[in-house]
């Protein structure tokens, strides 16, 4: 499983796009939301120096048909409203897997995270490059135990580096000793031992391409 955040570009024709755009200072948190046959019913809060002013312009809209303030405080505003426009909703409908809540507005683009298989994830980006769809991955970790992200040899070859000193600062070992204690050539244990690496830095700092996670 792959754990991923976008930023993806707003449709023009939402009203988060105008609010988030005529506020571009405020940000626009969506925190649930239910669909029913003929309009949406969400849960939201804006956060803002000036909220009341925001929200406000949001009660106001043409796509919002009820607003109901429930917080009101100097920097932020939470409110439940219904609108009869699906707008994120019918562009999220694409996605193999639902958006984990909040969805952050801000300045014309939402932020999301979403949990989802390594294949369902490669078509999603396959379908926005071909869509044309402006977006930018922030982060993608694997969903998954640090020991599945090893093979058994990168395992074996970073134990037995550990092991023997070889991370230590100066090391206590060189990279011919670790050859040698897992029977295989320099080139080889230098090759375990960067890959092996490589995917525990991705796996603990994130950050990482699709093609990065698949690296043996």
């Amino acid at each position: 499983m792959i754990s991923a955040r976008f930023q993806i570009a707003l449709p023009e024709e939402t009203y988060m796009h105008d609010l988030s755009t005529d506020y571009p200072a405020a940000q626009f948190r969506l925190l649930s939301s239910l669909e029913t046959e003929h309009e949406t019913i969400e849960l939201g809060e804006v956060i803002a120096e000036d909220p009341s002013r925001v929200s406000e312009a949001f009660a106001n809209h043409p796509s919002i048909v009820e607003h109901k303030q429930l917080v009101q405080t100097d920097r932020r505003s939470m409110a439940r409203y219904r609108t009869a426009e699906r707008g994120i909703h019918a562009f999220l409908d694409e996605f193999p897997t639902p958006p984990e809540f909040p969805i952050v507005v801000e300045s014309g683009s939402f932020e999301f995270s979403l949990t989802t298989t390594r294949e369902a994830f490669e078509r999603l980006q396959d379908g926005m490059d071909e869509a044309g769809l402006w977006y930018e991955l922030l982060s993608i970790t694997p969903a998954e135990d640090s020991e599945e992200l090893l093979t058994t040899r990168q395992r074996e070859a970073l134990t037995a580096a550990l092991r023997l000193g070889y991370f230590e600062v100066p090391r206590a070992c060189n990279l011919v000793d670790v050859a040698e204690t897992l029977d295989v050539d320099k080139s080889t244990a230098s090759e375990l031992l960067r890959r092996g690496q490589g995917r525990l830095v991705v796996w603990f700092l994130g950050g990482a391409t699709g093609s990065h996670l698949n690296e043996r």
